[in-house]
């Protein structure tokens, strides 16, 4: 029933991602292992697929799930490589650290220079990827990683302060306690929010 409805490509895309947390919260590991399979093999479900992958933590760098995540930085939208980016943070992957600093900085013509990565065309899409970027620093980060999100003025100071608290090893507060999709729209909001006042500036 479940994998069903999740495979049905006219599924709406509310009902996959509250399908895809009900399977992780009650179905058998074995059930969820093999509905993440099936979904692997359909594109508009790869975003869900890696937010299981990572929520379960259970892949290995060498497995298909971990191969399947590393394909998905190369996803056409936004938001399936971000879920993607995330993931690999959430299985302790510290391959993509440098990137999700360059992602988090909007630093575009270096992430173009990382191995087997070309960042999305679309502006919008990269802003998508930047809340998981630095969702993804608070999980790997370091106090290197802390520096360099410092130095952007773009990145909002609540922001910075939450990877501040989760690399430094303490009890996350605030945003950090919000489940993860919600935690990511919060940072995404406040960097939008960001980027639209400083347009505005620019403008007058």
């Amino acid at each position: 029933g479940n994998v069903a409805q999740l495979i049905d490509p006219k599924a709406a895309e509310d009902t996959r991602w509250s399908v895809a947390d009900s399977l992780l919260l009650f179905d058998p590991l074995d059930g969820t292992q093999k509905a993440i399979a099936k979904m692997r093999a359909v594109a508009v479900l790869h975003a869900p697929a890696a937010y299981m992958i990572g929520r379960l933590r259970l892949a290995t760098a060498e497995c298909q799930e971990t191969k399947f995540l590393v394909s998905c930085l190369n996803a056409e939208d936004g938001k399936t490589r971000g879920v993607a980016l995330k993931a690999l943070a959430q299985l302790g992957d510290t391959r993509y650290r440098e990137l999700c600093e360059l992602i988090a900085k909007d630093d575009w013509d270096r992430v173009a220079t990382c191995d087997g990565v070309h960042p999305p065309q679309l502006p919008e899409e990269r802003m998508v990827m930047r809340p998981y970027a630095i969702e993804s620093l608070r999980l790997i980060g370091t106090q290197q990683s802390l520096v360099a999100l410092r130095e952007d003025a773009t990145i909002p100071r609540q922001v910075v302060e939450l990877a501040e608290v989760n690399v430094s090893g303490e009890e996350p507060v605030g945003v950090a306690r919000i489940p993860g999709e919600q935690a990511v729209q919060v940072v995404g909001r406040e960097i939008a929010r960001v980027v639209l006042e400083e347009a505005a500036l620019a403008g007058r």
